[in-house]
């Protein structure tokens, strides 16, 4: 097995060097569900392409990791995703990284931020294997941005199911310029006025979504079978 970033984090390299743990059975078990699911979520945001580290079976990916240590394990499942997007009518390639980490402590995060400005990444999704996300984690995370580095963070156990596609979960997607003019208009609002999502928000984490972007949700009428109703929300951290 080899990695896209052998030993990116020299932090948790040196980590590494203390103690060699494996990870179980259950533990490897609850680590493929992850990375589905993050194969998931990275097609949701219009990356399909993750080759070499496309989908596998569950006995495909106990072969593929073998009886590694976690850190080696969690190092090999790190990769670097593209996709082209439009900015100011300029077509750039955007990066985004995945990251498998013990937890989430500031020494690491910084760590993480400080590879992912060297290498040009704008996204990072960071997975905290053996802990929840403290508030000092949060904290860093919400102003990560200043560095144009964007964390999205998840927990192992979040990762287990893909909330999106919950039957109660509307659908959300990025609202477009032309659809942002329109509600100013009509409800002679600005863009502050609109009514607020939280960037921690599962579905604004989910799409990767940054403070004051304007996102579409479309619920299901409970009044109008086959309609649906509109609302629009603006990310706020």
């Amino acid at each position: 097995m080899t990695s896209e970033y052998p030993k990116i984090l020299s932090l948790l390299e040196k980590k590494s060097q203390t103690g060699s743990y494996v990870f179980t059975l259950h533990q490897k078990c609850l680590l493929w569900k992850a990375r589905e699911n993050i194969l998931k979520i990275l097609a949701d945001r219009g990356i399909t392409d993750t080759s070499p580290n496309g989908s596998v079976t569950f006995e495909e990916f106990i072969e593929w990791i073998g009886e590694d240590s976690e850190f080696e394990i969690m190092n090999y499942m790190t990769m670097t995703v593209k996709k082209n997007i439009i900015r100011k009518k300029v077509e750039i390639e955007e990066k985004t990284m995945v990251m498998w980490i013990s937890k989430a402590g500031v020494p690491e995060l910084e760590s993480i931020a400080s590879t992912a400005k060297l290498n040009d990444i704008a996204n990072v999704l960071v997975v905290v294997c053996h802990s929840d996300v403290k508030h000092p984690a949060k904290t860093f995370v919400a102003g990560a941005s200043k560095l144009h580095v964007h964390f999205q963070l998840y927990t192992l156990l979040e990762l287990q199911y893909n909330v999106s596609t919950h039957r109660l979960v509307p659908k959300h997607e990025f609202a477009t310029k032309q659809e942002i003019k329109a509600i100013k208009r009509e409800y002679k609002v600005t863009k502050s006025q609109i009514p607020r999502i939280k960037a921690d928000d599962v579905q604004v984490r989910h799409l990767a979504a940054q403070p004051g972007d304007v996102l579409k949700i479309k619920r299901p009428s409970e009044t109008l079978p086959g309609y649906f109703d509109i609302y629009f929300r603006v990310v706020v951290p």
